[in-house]
């Protein structure tokens, strides 16, 4: 798979490439209320002697409060225990490991701003997925519903400023739940054989040897070449490897060809995957030089692209 093919796949994944304005005007109609509403769970904790409003880390309940929790969740997303747990309920799933983080980083981690506690059902109300991406677009209505529902209405508990970082992280990252998802161990199979040694551009990359070290943007790259379009493993453990500075680069390179893409009018939104847009991308990130031209080559949107690109390949 080609490093451009990749990179559309990631962004197709993550829906958008950049976090959206935090002064945006909000369109009440894409807002149904202003903030997640306060949990109808309490009671239920409560009578196993769980707090709402002070949980414990998941490991450090008992099986009896674990085994309410665990009830809690199916009302909550409208699903089955077979939608995290497979046949073994003590293995680590994919699905378990976003539950466990998003206990961590929402429920224990952040509260309305009028002091009430957040659970999981104040987001998902029955719903596994609730978040319309039909609009992903940099500052789109995806954006402004995060803005108006997510941030506004909610503090840390921490006391720290929250804002998109607080979820996304800085550099932003759409596709966090990804990395969520991944182990920190990538398998030997994932490794293809002629990246199980690092190349001379990528020095510190070692795919075949699970340790990846710190990378930079380069050998960022490099790594999520190596991944199958749909591992969401592989290119979690790329992007947790990798150096803050190294995802700035290429989220700024990705949010610069998308850009130009959506301006030419071949690209409907970010996470826009047709031919054409898939076109102008390439052609933008070449700097107009693919022949495929969405803009002119000469156009300082190009220029600009090939440039973000260049500082992320030279890094």
């Amino acid at each position: 798979m080609s490093r451009i093919a990749v990179l559309l796949v990631l962004v197709a994944a993550t829906g958008c490439t950049s976090p959206p304005s935090a002064t945006m005007p909000v369109d009440a109609g894409a807002v149904a209320e202003p903030g997640p509403p306060a949990t109808s769970m309490a009671d239920a904790l409560a009578a196993v002697g769980l707090d709402v409003a002070a949980l414990p880390p998941l490991h450090e309940t008992s099986d009896a409060q674990r085994a309410a929790v665990m009830e809690t969740f199916t009302r909550a997303l409208g699903v089955g225990c077979g939608e995290c747990h497979g046949d073994d309920y003590t293995a680590e799933t994919p699905n378990v490991r976003i539950a466990t983080k998003m206990w961590d980083h929402f429920v224990r981690g952040l509260l309305r701003r009028d002091g009430g506690a957040l659970y999981c059902d104040s987001c998902h109300a029955g719903r596994p997925a609730f978040l319309d991406r039909g609009d992903a677009s940099v500052d789109g209505a995806l954006g402004q519903f995060m803005q108006a529902s997510y941030v506004a209405p909610l503090v840390r508990r921490d006391g720290a400023p929250h804002d998109c970082g607080t979820c996304h992280g800085a550099p932003f990252v759409g596709g966090f739940l990804a990395d969520w998802a991944a182990t920190d161990d990538l398998p030997d199979a994932a490794a293809p054989p002629d990246l199980a040694a690092p190349s001379d551009l990528a020095p510190s990359l070692d795919l075949g040897g699970r340790d990846l070290g710190v990378v930079g943007c380069e050998a960022l790259l490099v790594c999520l070449d190596a991944c199958a379009a749909d591992d969401g493993a592989c290119t979690g453990v790329c992007k947790r490897r990798a150096s803050a500075a190294a995802k700035a680069l290429l989220t700024a390179a990705q949010a610069c060809a998308n850009s130009a893409c959506i301006v030419a009018g071949r690209c409907r939104s970010a996470s826009d995957d047709s031919a054409a847009c898939n076109a102008c991308f390439a052609n933008a990130s070449a700097g107009g030089g693919t022949g495929a031209a969405c803009v002119p080559s000469d156009d300082p949107i190009c220029g600009a692209c090939a440039a973000e690109w260049l500082a992320c390949e030279s890094s």
